[in-house]
């Protein structure tokens, strides 16, 4: 009998044979594999596909509908046996966290940390209304492209259960799930200079992001980041802003 390893070889031979070129390429994900490669369903551009579980065929399906422009949506899938191969769009950058170490430091400015996450709420809120989660928001999966557009990728096909989401997910997309592990993302990439310089500001404000739980707090605190941290009592207490 066939191994497990084997037979999903067999899987990835006979998919790759249905595009050009397809070159393998690194992915941050355990467990996950990806190739470049080209698709004459649409032609003159590369694509990307990424070998994920068949047990997000649904999740996947659903996103094929979302178009924002700060999605990478996937474009369409194919599966073969117990692996599913959801091909997207090539977007030219880095990750959040290539991206910052790259530029001026592994934390942004307090107007660049909201024109990158600002349009990613928006794109949560739209996608969240039309009952789609993303199900694995992590740095690896937030995309800065070239021009500095901010993304996400792997929408829907990311393991709400793996080591790496299971403490925000509990093993299921969910809009509460999106929203616990963007929290901490933004938590991750608060500004370190002016108040922020201040460990304990930045700790008072990781604990307000941690508390938010709709993606309108999440909004109302990031408009409002300049005023928490000039306002930190020493005393510790931020007053979680006013939202309507």
């Amino acid at each position: 009998m066939a191994s497990d390893s084997d037979v999903t070889a067999a899987s990835d031979t006979r998919i790759l044979s249905l595009f050009e070129g397809a070159g393998a390429v690194e992915t941050p994900t355990a467990g996950m594999k990806a190739w470049i490669a080209y698709d004459s369903a649409f032609p003159g551009r590369p694509i990307l596909i990424k070998r994920t579980s068949f047990a997000f065929r649904g999740r996947a399906t659903e996103a094929l509908a979302l178009r924002h422009p700060n999605i990478i949506p996937p474009r369409r899938w194919l599966a073969d046996g117990v692996n599913l191969y959801v091909v997207r769009d090539v977007q030219r950058g880095k990750n959040i966290r290539q991206a910052l170490a790259a530029g001026s430091g592994a934390r942004p400015s307090t107007e660049l940390f909201r024109r990158i996450f600002l349009p990613l709420i928006s794109a949560l809120e739209m996608a969240h209304a039309r009952g789609v989660t993303h199900g694995g928001i992590s740095p690896e999966n937030i995309i800065i492209g070239e021009d500095g557009t901010p993304y996400f990728c792997d929408f829907a096909t990311t393991d709400p259960g793996s080591t790496a989401h299971f403490s925000a997910y509990k093993g299921k997309s969910s809009v509460e799930g999106d929203i616990k592990a963007f929290s901490r993302v933004l938590a991750t990439y608060l500004p370190n200079t002016g108040p922020f310089a201040s460990l304990a500001v930045r700790g008072r404000i990781e604990g307000l992001l941690n508390r938010c739980d709709t993606l309108t707090d999440l909004r109302a605190t990031i408009d409002t980041l300049d005023r928490l941290a000039a306002s930190a009592s020493p005393s510790g207490v931020v007053e979680k802003p006013a939202t309507t």
